[in-house]
């Protein structure tokens, strides 16, 4: 399904199957994607809300919905890190070997 295509090294990513793949390799081969999106969609809901802010003229109403676009995208960011620590010590308290390789 992923065969050709080429990371930003220029190495050509792994083909990506489900046939024989336990699901920690599954979630593995997908969690970079999906923290890749995670990224960009808090850089572009903060750069939405400093915009916002921006054009809110000083509204109050708008500047307050400005800071909240901002407060959000900054805690969206802090949950996933969070569920990535817990993730890993999970792992590693009950030493179970599919976490600890999940995300390697």
């Amino acid at each position: 399904m992923w065969s050709g295509i080429k990371n930003l090294e220029g190495n050509v990513l792994p083909e990506f199957t489900f046939a024989g793949q336990t699901p920690a390799q599954v979630i593995g081969a997908i969690l970079p994607y999906i923290f890749a999106a995670t990224g960009a969609a808090l850089v572009i809901y903060i750069v939405m809300g400093g915009i916002s802010l921006m054009l809110s003229m000083g509204d109050p109403k708008a500047v307050a919905a400005a800071r909240g676009k901002i407060t959000n995208g900054i805690l969206g960011a802090i949950i996933v890190v969070f569920a990535y620590l817990i993730v890993q010590l999970i792992g590693k308290v009950f030493n179970l070997q599919d976490f600890n390789t999940l995300f390697k």
